[in-house]
């Protein structure tokens, strides 16, 4: 009797466990995904951050944290290392972290111009941008 009391409680131990990981955010993967994400993000950021897209551009020097989570769509979260460029720029090179974006599902995205205007920056007061020096 005893042991049927504690196989039913570790069952049960068990079953939250697995129901605690469910959802969480996981590294991605496929960083061919997480680069696809990232190059569509880049105009969200600079846009946050009031950059003029025309006389100035981002580039992704390196992808320095992916991660994923599997809601209704998905959620990324990235930690990058960002160049500015162009010739109204400096060429700052920084490390920002705390970018978190949302993917709807394809369905939700089908009258949208650009695969960007799918994606929707979120938790933007977590962005940090440093500059680095190499």
């Amino acid at each position: 009797m005893k042991y049927l009391v504690l196989s039913i409680f570790f069952v049960i131990a068990l079953q939250q466990i697995d129901a605690a990981v469910v959802g969480a955010f996981e590294t991605v993967a496929d960083l061919n995904e997480a680069y696809e994400v990232v190059q569509e993000t880049v105009p969200l950021i600079m846009s946050h951050f009031g950059a003029d897209q025309s006389r100035c551009a981002l580039y992704i020097r390196q992808i320095i944290n992916a991660q994923q989570q599997i809601v209704s769509g998905a959620n990324f979260r990235f930690d990058l290392e960002l160049q500015s460029g162009g010739e109204e720029c400096r060429g700052e090179i920084k490390l920002c972290k705390g970018i978190q974006v949302f993917r709807p599902l394809p369905y939700q995205c089908q009258d949208r111009t650009e695969s960007y205007h799918c994606l929707e920056l979120s938790r933007n007061s977590n962005i940090e941008c440093v500059p680095l020096s190499y």
